[in-house]
């Protein structure tokens, strides 16, 4: 029986490492183990778990995979308390594994709980049905070395596609995300140290995963809404409604952020506009944008004022310090966009979508184009961007 058990699940697997992208991993870990925990616990016993999930779930799944304890309550309510699910072998060996660049990961939650589970149709059918799905308190670290090669071009569906490929018929009311951090480190040719993007104090709310397509043509909106703090700036709050039965993946985003420094706006800007923020107040930005598998369109609401910064030229880590370069950085960049002017200035998001890119990429580079024509002068718009831009993207 537990022959069977391995050869089912790795079936899922083997469908997960053709559509690689980090939430999908995710949701096909999780699934497998809790398929492998349930199945362990009607066939075997509940002393027999923890066995055969700590072993076999780490040779099946390729990563180092724990738990502190489970526990059903009320007979379909499940917990898992301390799991951990790891890359197996340590970040500093990164390159001894990898020919390519890809992600490494440590991911720490201190429980995970279902509702309503119906475990028997997991077991019976291989369907996943669940009223909730509360992860508590992740701490997710994803760390990727992109002074090795590109991987091979691998095509990356968008979230709609990607439900669809997962064998298993998933069915989730409601998934809350709660007080978790995520910490995304990247090391490139341009630095010594890794640069890090962090979200922190996150929460999410997300409404209708399913992948059943008698269920989708009645309710084929999957609602995302997110809050949390990133880099610095707190309160950021966002919106996205996915069409899961959409031909080629439409969804919208919206998202919204109060006053920060100015300075924030550096990574957003790296490798694009030769400038460093040195000074200024951001007031507000305000993002709307609709989007499928191929494009991105929209706009973005920039309220700032109080801008400083230095111009840097080909070499980013060289600034021109005379005054006929501040000049030019003056040329380049609007120093202030408040609604309060009459030449309030609405930056258009406009941006084709680089397929071997996961979705969390195609937001942010999207929104970057609309933050970037918001600043920029006519004449700055006519500069040349850095090349470096263009392969990030």
């Amino acid at each position: 029986m537990k022959e069977n058990v391995s050869s089912e699940n790795t079936e899922q697997i083997e469908e997960g490492k053709k559509t690689t992208p980090f939430i999908v991993k995710l949701i096909l870990i999780v699934l497998i183990i809790l398929t492998v925990l349930v199945l362990a616990y009607f066939l075997y016993g509940k002393e027999k778990v923890v066995e055969i999930s700590s072993e076999k779930l780490s040779e099946l799944l390729n990563m180092d995979v724990n738990f502190d304890s489970y526990e059903f309550i009320s007979g379909n309510n499940l917990e898992i308390s301390g799991m951990s699910i790891v890359t197996p072998y340590p970040q500093a060996d990164y390159k001894k594994h990898n020919k390519y660049h890809t992600d490494w990961l440590s991911i720490k939650i201190r429980k995970i709980r279902l509702d309503n589970f119906d475990y028997q149709r997991l077991i019976e059918s291989k369907q996943f049905y669940a009223s909730s799905v509360t992860i508590d308190s992740a701490e997710i670290d994803i760390y990727r070395d992109k002074t090795l090669p590109d991987p091979p071009f691998k095509h990356k569906p968008l979230w709609g596609s990607l439900l669809a490929k997962i064998s298993t018929e998933l069915n989730v009311d409601t998934l809350y995300l709660k007080n978790s951090n995520v910490r995304y480190f990247e090391k490139s040719v341009h630095s010594d140290n890794a640069g890090r993007v962090h979200f922190a104090n996150t929460f999410a709310t997300c409404y209708g995963i399913s992948n059943n397509a008698k269920k989708l043509k009645d309710q084929p909106i999957l609602e995302i809404d997110m809050q949390g703090d990133v880099m610095g700036v707190s309160q950021i709050i966002a919106k996205a409604l996915i069409d899961l039965s959409s031909k080629n993946d439409a969804f919208t985003l919206s998202a919204k952020a109060n006053g920060f420094e100015a300075v924030h706006m550096n990574r957003i800007l790296s490798g694009v506009l030769p400038v460093t923020i040195t000074e200024g107040q951001v007031k507000g930005i305000k993002v709307e944008m609709s989007a499928n598998e191929n494009n991105a369109t929209g706009t973005v609401e920039l309220e700032y004022e109080g801008m400083k910064f230095d111009l840097f030229s080909g070499d980013e880590h060289s600034k021109l310090k005379s005054f006929f370069a501040n000049a030019a950085a003056k040329a380049i960049i609007h120093k202030e966009n408040l609604k309060t002017n009459k030449n309030f200035r609405v930056g258009v998001i406009k941006f084709d979508r680089n397929k071997d890119r996961s979705i969390f990429n195609y937001w942010w580079k999207a929104t970057q184009t609309g933050v970037v024509d918001a600043m920029m002068t006519d004449a700055g718009k006519l500069f040349k961007l850095d090349e470096k831009a263009k392969l990030q993207k």
